[in-house]
């Protein structure tokens, strides 16, 4: 994916999370000054599991400031954003531990069963195949040829489904 494709997809991104989960993300988007500013900082690999638990996320009173990959491992950071009791502050704790710990098993790049990757001083979750690229140009040329052959979604369709009226429903 080039650059510019690279935003456009991060942008319309962003928008679809702003608009399904207007008070989580209001602080998504160029006008934001939080660091959500610029979306999720991770691979599409990992936005079925952040789907779910967004959904889930969404019944309690939090905004999001961070979603990103750190270390090989997804990290989201939040806070309450209205009146919570100890046990919901509990609830949201335990479904982002919940996703942390899928992602450690999962993927970031193309969602596949994946491990922890160290190459190079850098550490990654990633699967087999991704895990044998070499480098970035590599393993995009690579996304993008699954993707152009149909076997692999793009970021939004990872998130949100091919038809942009389709929101995973549990």
């Amino acid at each position: 994916m080039d650059h510019d494709s690279y935003w456009k997809e991060k942008d319309r991104l962003n928008a679809k999370l702003k608009e399904l989960y207007p008070r989580m993300f209001r602080f998504i988007g160029h006008e934001a000054r939080m660091p959500i500013r610029l979306g999720l900082e991770c691979g599409s690999g990992w936005y079925p599991i952040l789907t779910d638990l967004f959904k889930d996320m969404s019944k309690y009173p939090v905004v999001i400031h961070q979603v990103k990959e750190k270390f090989g491992g997804l990290r989201v950071y939040w806070q309450e954003d209205g009146p919570m009791s100890e046990k919901d502050h509990q609830a949201v704790h335990d479904l982002v531990a919940k996703a942390e710990d899928r992602c450690w098993r999962t993927c970031e790049n193309c969602g596949a069963e994946g491990q922890l990757v160290v190459a190079n001083g850098w550490r990654y979750t990633h699967c087999d195949l991704c895990k044998d690229t070499d480098g970035w140009k590599e393993r995009d040329a690579l996304l993008e040829k699954l993707r152009a052959e149909g076997k692999l979604l793009t970021p939004y369709e990872l998130m949100f489904g091919k038809d942009d009226d389709y929101i995973r429903k549990g």
